[in-house]
């Protein structure tokens, strides 16, 4: 394994109570491998959480706590207009199934730590017109250069809340191999659950169909 690599996972076993070994890490290479795998709030808080806040250079530590700052509120912002359209959703009796993103975030130690850019809505077949004219009606456009044809795009403008709405887990792929993918009806309305977040219970995939 790359010895920055090694380093970095050294650093994220310190943050999580996994590793007490002490011994000298390059923190700005750890920072900058954490910023590209979206990791970083997990280790600042971690890190914080553990004691071990001190192990970071200053100007570091001050940047990585504004960082993590600024991702929470961004997060928070971000889970309060997806929950606008679950309950939007909810009122028009369209079955919205939320998978990645938030859904997972609520399994870390803080949900606030999770990096996520947009929502991922999974809509079956009979609710593909009306789900796409709610997003309409509360202000989301659909961006037709990053979409697929199962796959739409939508962005709130003003709430910089990304969509994407999914018609289908496997994008646009075909073959043999997103056939045999489909066997697994991973979708099954029989096989979802509910997760309860804030007053709201959500539909999302199992953890088995999750993974």
């Amino acid at each position: 394994m790359n010895k920055k690599y090694e380093e970095y996972w050294s650093a994220l076993g310190i943050a999580l109570g996994l590793n007490t070994d002490e011994t000298p890490l390059n923190w700005n290479s750890i920072a900058y491998i954490a910023c590209k795998q979206r990791t970083l709030p997990i280790l600042y808080h971690g890190l914080w959480l553990q004691g071990k806040e001190a192990l970071l250079p200053d100007k570091l530590r001050a940047q990585m706590k504004k960082d993590t700052c600024y991702n929470s509120v961004i997060g928070f912002s971000r889970r309060m207009d997806l929950f606008r359209v679950l309950k939007a959703a909810v009122e028009q009796n369209i079955k919205m199934v939320c998978f990645k993103g938030y859904i997972l975030a609520d399994t870390y130690p803080e949900w606030k730590t999770r990096v996520s850019s947009d929502s991922d809505i999974y809509v079956y077949e009979r609710d593909r017109e009306k789900a796409q004219n709610l997003l309409c009606s509360l202000g989301y456009e659909i961006e037709a250069e990053k979409s697929k044809k199962q796959v739409p795009v939508y962005i709130h403008k003003e709430r910089k809340h990304i969509i994407e709405l999914h018609f289908s887990l496997w994008e646009d792929y075909e073959g043999k191999q997103i056939d045999i993918l489909d066997n697994m009806k991973i979708t099954n309305e029989k096989s979802l659950i509910q997760v309860r977040l804030e007053d709201m219970d959500i539909w999302t995939l199992s953890p088995t169909n999750h993974l």
